[in-house]
This record gives C-alpha cells, sequence and structure tokens, in this order.
C-alpha cells in the first residue's frame, strides 16, 4: 500500500529526496526500488506493511496450518540438490521434533549451498507453507540464524511487505529500519491538534513508527485489525479525501450556466408522447431535473436507470 502525498509536501522536503539518500542505499538497490515505483523517502514511508509476523515465541510445526505465512525455529537436517523435470532445485529439510518441513529453491547459486553447509543450530524459516504430495513444504523462505532459542523463543514484530524484485525481505527491513530512524522525525503533522484531540488520534510520527515497527501485538492473527497508527492513517487519508470532495463542490456552486427553465406545462406534453405512463419516482426526477436547469450554476446529476 502506497499512498502518494506529494501534493502536501514543499519542494524542498527531505521526504521528496532520492531514495539514494537513505544510508545503506546504493545504485543498485536504488533501481529496484524505482522498479516497483519507491523513487522518494516518502514513498517508502508510506508503503505500509501487509502484515506482521509475531517472532517473540516458537509455533512447532505440528500447529502451522497450509496456506498461512509462517515462521517457526527449527533444526536444518540437511540439503541437496534435486533434479525435477529437466532442472534442478535445492531442497532443505528442517524439523523440530513435532514434524518436518522441507523449502525448495528453483533459482538458486553456489552461494545458497554455502550458506547452508555454514549454518549450524536452530534456525528460523519464514515463508507461506504449503503442501506437496502430502508433505510440508515452502518455496524460497526467509532464513536466519537463531542463537540461544529457548521455549519462550527470541525475537521481534517483524513487518511483512509486498514483494520487491532484487530486494529480499531482511533487506528491505533493514533500509526502513533506516528510514524510520532517520527520516520520519522530520515528517510534518498534517493534523490539527484540535482534530486529533476530538477524534482520539496519535500524531503522524507516532503513527508511521507504530505501522512499520510495532512494539506490542496482541496476535498475529489480529494484526490487521485497526492499530492506533493504522486508524490514524486512514482518517487523515478519508479526512482529506472528503476535503477534497467539499472543495470541488465549492468551486462547482461558484460556476455559472445557462437558465433554461422549463414549466409544468412543458413536462406533461413530454410525458404524453412517451408510450408508457410515468412512474412517481420517474415524474419526481423530472421535476428534479426541471428545478436544476432553472438555476444558474451547471446541473451535475446522474440518473439511475430504473427510476
Amino acid at each position: 500500500m502506497v499512498a502518494q502525498r506529494s501534493n502536501s509536501l514543499s519542494s524542498d522536503s527531505v521526504l521528496l529526496q532520492s531514495v539514494e539518500a537513505i544510508k545503506g542505499v546504493g545504485p543498485r538497490l536504488a533501481h529496484h526500488l524505482k522498479a516497483k515505483g519507491l523513487v522518494t523517502v516518502e514513498h517508502l514511508l508510506f508503503n505500509l506493511p501487509l502484515g506482521y509476523l509475531d517472532q517473540r515465541g516458537t509455533i512447532q510445526i505440528s500447529k502451522l496450518r497450509p496456506g498461512d505465512y509462517v515462521s517457526f525455529v527449527a533444526t536444518l537436517l540437511g540439503g541437496r540438490e534435486v533434479r525435477y523435470h529437466r532442472r534442478k532445485i535445492y531442497e532443505v529439510t528442517f524439523s523440530d521434533g513435532t514434524g518436518v518441513v522441507t523449502a525448495k529453491w528453483f533459482r538458486y547459486g553456489r552461494w545458497l549451498i554455502q550458506r547452508f553447509q555454514r549454518l549450524k543450530g536452530s534456525v528460523r524459516v519464514s515463508g507461506t507453507l504449503r503442501v506437496f504430495g502430502g508433505k510440508l513444504e515452502i518455496h524460497h523462505p526467509e532464513i536466519e540464524a537463531v542463537e540461544g532459542v529457548n521455549e519462550e523463543g527470541s525475537g521481534d514484530i517483524v513487518p511483512r511487505y509486498s514483494s520487491i524484485p532484487g530486494v529480499g525481505p531482511k533487506a528491505y527491513r533493514r533500509i526502513m529500519k533506516e528510514v524510520v530512524s532517520s527520516f520520519i522525525p522530520q515528517v510534518e503533522e498534517t493534523l490539527p491538534a484540535a482534530v486529533r484531540d476530538y477524534f482520539n488520534l496519535v500524531d503522524l510520527q507516532a503513527a508511521l513508527r507504530q505501522v512499520h515497527f510495532p512494539s506490542e501485538l496482541p496476535e498475529v492473527e489480529s494484526s490487521l485489525q485497526l492499530s492506533p497508527g493504522l486508524r490514524r492513517l486512514i482518517f487523515e487519508e478519508l479526512f482529506f479525501l472528503e476535503l477534497l470532495i467539499i472543495r470541488s463542490r465549492e468551486m462547482l456552486a461558484r460556476e455559472t450556466g445557462q437558465v433554461m427553465g422549463l414549466d409544468r406545462d412543458f413536462l406533461r406534453r413530454v410525458g404524453k408522447l412517451l408510450p408508457f405512463s410515468l412512474t412517481n419516482a420517474q415524474k419526481r426526477v423530472m421535476r428534479e431535473i426541471s428545478a436544476d436547469l432553472g438555476k444558474r450554476r451547471p446541473m451535475n446529476r446522474l440518473v439511475q436507470g430504473d427510476v
């Protein structure tokens, strides 16, 4: 979800700087971000997460549900190259003692094989769980080494963004942490304090921090419900949309048009020419159109066909 807000920013706003102004973003990363439409710092700030993963605890493989985007901690049992339909894929098997999940990569290089050869101990695996041939598997998951995982688990509430070719999930989160840290303090408030107080809304900086990297999340399944931060951003979008509609109506009301008054006798004659009798609703619409044509401002009316 990318909100377009540039019209409300001054031309010298730091938020309009290229993504290359972000620490750690070089020409290669910038190229991939821009190909996704993420050209400025502002675009990144308002490219909101699709959802969240609660990595503060662990969940057993036996309790995972196919079709969900899951995150679990397990031990790497081994990896191998497998020929499948004239092509090679790389498979890695994970287990936590309650079940087994096979991760598959259909596009990989020697670097991936070497990475798994170096991995020891527990790892966190994140991705969409599938069932193939009666077995659980994940395609191209995100893998992260985990140290000192206990029964309570360890980790954070991790945002999930829409995929960006050429930029992995972990790399994109690292970019967003830098954006949140360096640029959110320079975001200017857009809603008057009176409006925020009346509707009990958090300020814009707090909303953006909370939406990108929330500190609390009751449970993963409810993570897309309206948090104070998300509620603020939704309200703001609807608020300015309503202001735009009101402004358009005011401008329309100031326009002048040609007065074309139609008397009731004319409407009756038109009605008699029709091969059917007008319903009461149709007669009412005819009167309303006649009244609009008699005013000095242009008529702006949409008539539904079944009146």
